[in-house]
């Protein structure tokens, strides 16, 4: 759910009614949303951090299992689509500097880090789709195909 941009604008187009459930696996992120939900005057909104460890069972989703209407899995991405705009931002990401301008050992960085992105990208489609009732609608959104 992160800050709650998205949240923000999926409560506008239930213009305020139903429920709408934001998860996410940073507390922190979540009352960042709190606030923005607050400020806009948003009350159909329900936050619930859920469980980062890919080998645990979730509680709260497991109680809520195949009752969603719609599930929007907002997952983690590479960042490479940002590379555009932040050139620099492809070294660090590979680990070959740092966001100091600091040297590394020059390892292969970025190899690792979609070596590990895949495998939670797909734990957590899996959960997500959990929870999706019969005849629901599961929309997954990544910033980058990588």
């Amino acid at each position: 759910a992160g800050t709650g941009g998205k949240t923000l604008q999926i409560s506008a187009q239930m213009q305020n009614k139903g429920r709408l459930f934001s998860l996410d696996v940073d507390a922190d992120r979540l009352e960042r949303g709190r606030t923005r939900c607050a400020k806009a005057g948003v009350s159909n909104v329900e936050r619930q951090a859920v469980q980062a460890d890919m080998t645990r069972k979730d509680k709260w989703c497991k109680r809520r299992k195949r009752t969603l209407d719609r599930v929007l899995v907002d997952a983690p991405c590479s960042g490479v689509g940002s590379w555009r705009r932040k050139p620099d931002a492809r070294r660090t990401w590979a680990g070959l500097t740092t966001t100091d301008g600091k040297s590394k050992d020059g390892a292969d960085r970025g190899t690792e880090r979609l070596a590990n992105l895949l495998p939670l990208q797909q734990h957590i489609l899996k959960r997500a789709a959990r929870l999706v009732k019969p005849g629901g609608r599961l929309v997954y959104v990544t910033c980058s195909l990588l």
